[in-house]
């Protein structure tokens, strides 16, 4: 490139047509485009933080991991020396045969060091097994190439002029580090040599394009109705890549981007969903991931949270809005699996329906640590500030147990029927045996210990069940059948009170007086 640049220089100045400025101005353009042309032609090293071992660096590069850092090498196929601790490299690139002829190729590394090159400018054809060598256990200092026998090939024959395609891995695991690539050329005979090659004899490796291939499939879930969905897909290939998803088969409207999410999945999200990943060379279809959504049937819901093991982790968790782990309905009773697992805390939220006006009583039974907490009404702003009923984890109980320590019973509650009252449950097991469940003695029953958990039918979903009014006149009478809490509006007082009722029904002899009623949750 000198001997070019000093002969187009030399021509340039011998034309007595050109000006002086002129002539700078072509020989700066022409040295700037020789610059750019080299620049453009160098190969990189690519660095990684603590891979862990060479065969991860290989799968960084096959995953299209980027690199933490990218360095141009300027004169010869070799890094800087002690660059770092505990990192992988990758080099790829052409090698431009000078001569033609016999060659061998050496490498030096601390600690591991691969050198891989192909028959021809194809990645395709690299070779299958190192060209040469260098095992993490017996490392070699910088530029000493004649240390083990791996470190240099076999004979290999090159063309001049041709360009061979060319890989290099390394790995360090300790504080000295060093990776170069050495050539014997046919001039130089089957000597050891002392510098790695010159850069001079490389070139950019400029990757064909690539249709997308999927890295990661979506993965099927199992849902209950109105849990969060969201599908993804991973995949590689020659950007820019562009995604659609269909749902058994049809397109979905708006979802193009790598992922597909329902903030709560209706019953109708279930199905079987694809991903095509489309670009300008081909497009690559994903497996089918199934999606089962399962009906609540409006029952009350437990969230279930591992690896833990007491009431205070299971609580900043659900403050600090931690996912749970797994989630289960209560079908039957105020109660969860028993024996379900090992340290893990559970949470249950929802609405107690009493079923008559009166004294209550609750219980609750737990192994290990059992809390129960009641709001006065539906809401869980007057949710008790301490637990109504507890068990201590020291002082467990078995499976509906209600009867072992006074601290299972509650003092007396008076409930209203028609009411909804809101209501917490906490358990955490850190033992090997775990129950938990909440029963009541209800006023028919009175003051006695309950041998089973309340029934599912007097539990709702907070906020899911809805305040409804209707009316009916009955022997002049008007008679509101409602649902949640009835009200009435005192104009005297302008505010809304409770309406002391029995069931869900309520009947109002007419008089002179407007009256307004409305129902609440």
């Amino acid at each position: 490139m000198d001997n070019c640049f000093k002969s187009t220089l030399a021509q340039a100045l011998s034309g007595a047509f050109l000006k002086r400025a002129a002539c700078r101005l072509f020989l700066l353009s022409l040295f700037l485009g020789l610059c750019a042309q080299s620049s453009a032609e160098s190969i990189s090293a690519n660095f990684y933080t603590n891979p862990g071992s060479l065969d991860r660096v290989k799968i960084f590069v096959q995953e299209e991991k980027t690199p933490d850092e990218v360095l141009s090498l300027t004169e010869f196929v070799e890094i800087p020396t002690n660059r770092a601790p505990f990192y992988g490299t990758f080099i790829q690139g052409l090698l431009v045969a000078p001569e033609t002829g016999t060659y061998y190729f050496y490498i030096a590394a601390d600690n591991d060091g691969q050198f891989f090159l192909s028959s021809d400018s194809k990645a395709e054809n690299l070779s299958a097994e190192p060209t040469c060598i260098v095992n993490g256990n017996n490392p070699s200092a910088s530029r000493k190439y004649d240390i083990y026998p791996t470190q240099k090939s076999a004979a290999i024959e090159l063309s001049a002029g041709s360009e061979y395609y060319f890989e290099i891995y390394h790995y360090d695991f300790g504080y000295a580090s060093n990776l170069s690539i050495a050539w014997a050329t046919p001039s130089m005979g089957d000597v050891v040599p002392s510098l790695p090659i010159e850069v001079q004899y490389t070139k950019a490796y400029i990757a064909p394009a690539k249709p997308p291939r999927i890295v990661t499939q979506p993965a099927s879930q199992n849902l209950y109705e109105g849990d969060p969905l969201s599908l993804s897909v991973s995949a590689l290939g020659t950007p820019p890549l562009s995604y659609q998803w269909f749902k058994e088969g049809e397109e979905i409207a708006g979802a193009t981007d790598a992922v597909y999410s329902l903030s709560a999945a209706p019953l109708q999200a279930a199905g079987s969903y694809t991903v095509e990943v489309r670009n300008e060379i081909g497009s690559v279809t994903s497996e089918a991931a199934l999606v089962e959504v399962r009906p609540t049937a409006n029952l009350v819901q437990t969230y279930f949270y591992d690896n833990l093991t007491s009431l205070a982790q299971l609580k900043a968790r659900i403050a600090e809005s931690v996912p749970y782990d797994e989630r289960g309905l209560l079908e039957e009773y105020l109660e969860i699996p028993l024996n379900r697992a090992v340290n893990f805390g559970t949470l249950i939220r929802g609405l107690i329906l009493p079923p008559e006006t009166g004294t209550y009583y609750f219980y609750v039974s737990a192994d290990n640590d059992g809390q129960f907490y009641l709001s006065s009404d539906s809401t869980p702003e007057n949710l008790s500030a301490e637990p109504v009923c507890v068990v201590v984890g020291h002082n467990c109980t078995t499976s509906r147990v209600y009867n072992k320590y006074p601290t299972q019973k509650s003092v007396a509650f008076e409930l209203t029927a028609g009411k909804a009252y809101y209501f917490e449950g906490y358990q955490c097991d850190y033992g090997y045996d775990s129950n938990y469940s909440v029963a009541w003695a209800t006023p028919s029953m009175g003051d006695v210990v309950p041998t089973v958990p309340i029934e599912a039918q007097f539990l709702a979903p907070f906020r899911a069940l809805t305040p409804t009014l209707s009316y009916t006149w009955i022997s002049g009478d008007l008679e509101l059948t409602f649902a949640g809490t009835l009200q009435s509006y005192d104009p005297e007082q302008d505010l809304w009170a409770d309406v002391a009722t029995e069931g869900n029904t309520y009947r109002v002899t007419l008089d002179q007086k407007a009256r307004l009623f409305r129902a609440r949750n």
